[in-house]
Parts: structure tokens; C-alpha cells; sequence
């Protein structure tokens, strides 16, 4: 402020009010500065967002991994003859694709992607579920064909990524068991 002060002196001599010159001089300063601190307010702005998108991929995640966990476990109440729980991590008959409205066990969430409505626009949550031993929990077994008797574990490994184009994707993941204690 005191370099501009000197400016305008170096203008100014003994005369009443400021010079054309002088006032393009303040006012290409004033803009300037101006320019600085909207620049820094919005990079501040932009970045203050992204702990809000965090904590909403959080909420929608938690929403979404509860609804799973309210569902069975397996379409099959009780292992089938062979000894096996469901052979096929997906959708049974009566049950619509994208709707999760129709799912009754967990496996049926395999592969499932909802583009969330506002006021969650422009989030997408996506799921997937595969069997898992209980000696490594986070590795997908891959279920042979044909399927030997006894063969589905007890262990299901569901994963929920949660997208938004303003920040990095959000992975929420847990096992979820039919294993008893008595068995």
C-alpha cells in the first residue's frame, strides 16, 4: 500500500483530485488483487467439497452394506442335498435385475450397480460377492464346474465401491456367515 501511495505522489502534485493516469494505474492494482483473492477463495472452495462428497459416499455405502445384511444368507434356507449352498452368486427367478427391492439373500447383490437419483446424483454404488474360506477371508474362491459335494464355504465376501467423479472411489467391504457354532 505504500508503493501505490508513493505511485499516486510521483502523479499527484499540488493539484485537487486524481489524474486519468493515476486511476487506471489503482484500478489495474486493485484488480490485481482482487483477481488474487477470488482465485484463492475458489481453490479453497473446491477443496472444502470434498470432505462433504466423503462422508455422503460413507452414508450411502453403510445404507446399501446394511440393506445386504438384513437379507439371508444363501437362497437356500438349509444346505441342498449335495451339501452345498447356492452354486451361483446372482439372481434367482422372481427377482429383477437392478432392483434390489426383489433380492431376498446376499448373493444377490453380485454384480449390482445403482446410478443414484437426486439428491445423491452423480454417485454410483456397486457390489460384488464371492464365497471365501475361512482360513483366508479375503480371497474369492472360484466355484468349480461341476460343483463336488460339499463344496460352498460358509464365509461370503461382499464389497461395496462407491463412486463420484470429485473424489477418489470408496471401498466398504465385510464378510458375512452362516456358520454356526453347533455345526
Amino acid at each position: 500500500m505504500i508503493r501505490i501511495a508513493i505511485v499516486f505522489k510521483l502523479f499527484h502534485k499540488d493539484k485537487a483530485g486524481f489524474t486519468l493516469v493515476e486511476l487506471i494505474v489503482a484500478i489495474t492494482v486493485l484488480s490485481f488483487v482482487l483477481l488474487s483473492l477470488l482465485k484463492a477463495y475458489a481453490d479453497v472452495s473446491i477443496h472444502s467439497v470434498a470432505p462433504e462428497y466423503r462422508n455422503t459416499q460413507a452414508m450411502l455405502a453403510t445404507e446399501l452394506m446394511e440393506d445386504i445384511r438384513s437379507r439371508r444368507f444363501d437362497e437356500n434356507a438349509i444346505r441342498d442335498a449335495s451339501g452345498n449352498w447356492s452354486t451361483a452368486l446372482d439372481i434367482e427367478d422372481g427377482e429383477v435385475a437392478g432392483s434390489s427391492s426383489t433380492f431376498d439373500d446376499v448373493d444377490d447383490f453380485n454384480d449390482f450397480t445403482e446410478n443414484l437419483a437426486a439428491p445423491f446424483a452423480g454417485f454410483t454404488r456397486s457390489v460384488t460377492v464371492n464365497y471365501v474360506n475361512g482360513d483366508d477371508l479375503n480371497t474369492a474362491v472360484i466355484i468349480p464346474d461341476p460343483v463336488p459335494d460339499d463344496w460352498t464355504p460358509d464365509f461370503k465376501h461382499v464389497t461395496i465401491t462407491l463412486s463420484h467423479s470429485a473424489v477418489e472411489d470408496l471401498q466398504m467391504d465385510t464378510i458375512i456367515t452362516n456358520a454356526r457354532s453347533d455345526t
